[in-house]
């Protein structure tokens, strides 16, 4: 039954892949990662959909969603006529695949050498979200069709967090240890919600300056899906994602520009006035109730609070394993390839103070883990050189329609960055952490792009235009001539 499943949907990807627009095949795909869930209850991939559970091919463990993206990508990947005009904005990416790929290949001849097997699975996530990053560099090769794909990502999130929300006001919503809630153990789609309310707040904040074919959508529509997925970050009851989401849009908002007194004036009415609500109607007094006890469990500097037993596993969790990397040198070097024993994959911590620990819940520590020392460089570079782009960004000029989609890229990245420093897992151990982190690191490099050949247009456009005004002046046009070349 699932190897009959996988046939199908591979070969209609394909199919789309191989039509007269292949880039049909890259939404398609998009729409599966969005609307399929990947984790299930306990944060387990089994019970997830069928598209993410590793039990239900029954191949090697491996999923459905691995073999429809590695299946559309070898198809692309051989008939698809590449772009020439944006093959350079990509280099230092290109060189954090070959730095991992060696990475992989000489932990694998530690793991040989030590007589243990090789376990894949870690590193095929990697491989499956490279591609999709890829496809994405293959398909989305013009303006327009990158333009496309943000309005069909922000659709997609924003339906799907609607309809979240509609089951669990139909009393249908996902238990959780944090009550009914519309999402909660697959995580990183919360995620991505909080990457559309950062995105969403750019675009609105920028729109009156926008031309109107550039303004991606209707006001309303825009503001309809933020109050959404707004709506439904909150009923999420994940703290990191609150943060995420509210200090993500206050960045896009405050570095806008665009703001004056009244603006600020509005917006603090309008916070008063869904606070006065919260607080006050007695429709939501459970509401208030479970919303206070996450709020103060915030301040981990509080020593009561730090005691909570939800805060205590996470700190344990970090102690715990910073303790015992700090003391195998060959789990330093090189991960659980370095460690002795035939267990040696089936890595984690003790007991901390009375919890079981599970894996390790930091990215830093997890990245050591798996992939060594070498594998946190890789790790520190990726998140580094992104946010290095940042003075780039500062040249886009505030009416390019592609500033809020490479600046909400970047700042998605710095705040999950800066999270997984925490007691954030890594992206990159989930399939739908690695799409939506490449995503935005997509958007970065592509929004970056493309506004610098627009910028360049219109200079090439306002040279033409100073030329023909004075083209029965020749003095002055070679006054202009020289000056635009200097």
């Amino acid at each position: 039954m699932g190897l009959v499943v996988t046939f199908i949907l591979a070969s209609v990807l394909c199919a789309l892949a191989l039509s007269s627009r292949p880039v049909n095949a890259l939404y398609a795909l998009l729409f599966l990662i969005v609307f399929f869930a990947e984790l299930g209850t306990n944060f387990s991939s089994f019970s997830g959909s069928f598209l993410f559970n590793q039990n239900f091919l029954g191949l090697f463990k491996l999923k459905i969603i691995e073999l429809i993206t590695g299946g559309l990508y070898v198809v692309v990947l051989l008939t698809h006529r590449r772009n020439y005009a944006h093959q350079h904005y990509l280099v230092f990416n290109k060189w954090l695949v070959i730095l991992f790929a060696s990475l992989v290949f000489f932990l694998s001849i530690i793991a040989i050498a030590n007589g243990h097997d090789l376990a894949l699975v870690g590193w095929r996530l990697i491989v499956s979200g490279a591609m999709f990053f890829h496809l994405m560099y293959m398909l989305l090769d013009d303006e327009e069709k990158l333009y496309t794909f943000a309005k069909l990502f922000l659709l997609f999130l924003g339906i799907r967090a609607a309809i979240g929300l509609v089951m669990l006001a139909a009393g249908h919503g996902i238990e959780s240890p944090r009550g009914s809630v519309p999402f909660f153990w697959d995580s990183r789609q919360v995620s991505a919600f909080a990457f559309g309310l950062i995105l969403l707040a750019g675009i609105l904040v920028q729109y009156s300056t926008l031309p109107r074919l550039h303004r991606l959508l209707p006001r309303w529509l825009l503001i309809t899906i933020t109050a959404i997925l707004a709506v439904t970050v909150l009923l999420s009851i994940r703290r990191t994602e609150w943060a995420v989401a509210l200090l993500g849009a206050g960045a896009m908002i405050i570095t806008s520009r665009r703001l004056n007194v009244a603006h600020y004036t509005g917006l603090a009415a309008l916070t008063l006035l869904l606070l006065a609500l919260i607080l006050y109607l007695p429709q939501l007094e459970n509401f208030r109730d479970r919303m206070g006890r996450y709020v103060t469990s915030l301040n981990l500097l509080d020593t009561s609070v730090a005691q909570q037993h939800a805060n205590l596993v996470h700190i344990d969790n970090v102690q715990e394993y910073a303790r015992i990397v700090a003391t195998d040198p060959g789990l330093f070097m090189f991960g659980v390839q370095g460690r002795e024993g035939e267990e040696y994959f089936k890595f984690s911590a003790e007991l901390g103070n009375e919890f079981n620990l599970g894996k390790a819940h930091n990215g830093p520590l997890r990245t050591i883990i798996t992939f060594g020392v070498g594998g946190l460089l890789i790790y520190m570079a990726f998140y580094l050189h992104q946010l290095a782009q940042m003075r780039k960004i500062l040249r886009i000029p505030v009416t390019s329609r592609w500033l809020w989609v490479s600046k909400g890229g970047l700042v998605f990245l710095a705040l999950q960055f800066f999270s997984s420093l925490t007691f954030v897992p890594p992206f990159y151990t989930s399939y739908k952490g690695l799409v939506y982190t490449f995503i935005a690191v997509y958007f970065l490099y592509a929004g970056l792009h493309f506004a610098r050949n627009t910028h360049s247009r219109q200079q090439e456009a306002e040279f033409t235009r100073d030329i023909q005004a004075t083209r029965f002046i020749p003095k002055k046009a070679n006054h202009i001539l020289k000056h635009k070349s200097s």
